[in-house]
C-alpha cells in the first residue's frame, strides 16, 4: 500500500485485511497474511491499523485504531 499526502508519497507498507480485531495491536503482524484475504472488516500493516467505516465507489472512510482518528479518501 502507498500513501500519498498531496501528491507527495509519505509511505508504503506490506498489508493485509482481517476481520478479527486481535490483530490490531502492537507487534501482531503477521507477514504471511499478506495477500492471503481480498475483504476484510480491518486494514493491518506493521504500524497501523484501519477499520473499514464505508467503502464505496467514490469514499473510502477509516479510523486509525492505532493513533486515533477518523479519515476519509476520495478519488482526487
Amino acid at each position: 500500500m502507498t500513501t500519498y499526502s498531496e501528491d507527495v508519497i509519505i509511505g508504503e507498507d506490506d498489508y493485509y485485511f482481517y476481520n478479527d480485531l486481535s490483530h490490531c495491536s502492537a507487534n501482531t503482524f503477521v507477514q504471511s497474511n499478506v495477500g492471503s484475504l481480498s475483504t476484510g472488516k480491518y486494514i493491518v500493516t506493521k504500524d497501523f491499523c484501519l477499520e473499514l467505516i464505508n467503502v464505496s465507489n467514490t469514499k473510502l472512510e477509516f479510523k486509525n485504531l492505532m493513533l486515533g482518528g477518523s479519515m476519509s479518501a476520495t478519488p482526487e
